[in-house]
């Protein structure tokens, strides 16, 4: 099982979807934000006005954008990732 979603975590949105299958303003997939704050709230559709939850969601406090948690996908830190250590090899002179 992956670790929970937190306050100061880089996320990506990797699902869309929302309960009235109106396309998600400001909140498609591929859009990458850290978390500023983690709440459990109703939602709005700014399309058609339709309201649901309270679900989970994760706000990005720079621009208002308000993702669900299940919608959201962890980004690693840097050095959490695979080859992450290759740098040092790879910044080594070559010498012919």
């Amino acid at each position: 099982m992956s670790e929970p979603i937190k306050v100061g975590d880089l996320v990506m949105i990797v699902r869309s979807g929302t309960q009235c299958r109106c396309a998600s303003i400001g909140a498609s997939n591929g859009t990458v934000f850290s978390v500023a704050d983690i709440n459990y709230t109703a939602l709005l559709c700014l399309a058609c006005r339709f309201e649901w939850g309270p679900v989970w969601c994760a706000l990005d406090k720079s621009d208002g954008l308000r993702a669900e948690l299940f919608r959201l996908k962890l980004i690693p830190p840097l050095g959490e990732l695979e080859g992450a250590d290759s740098w040092e090899e790879l910044n080594t002179p070559v010498l012919l």
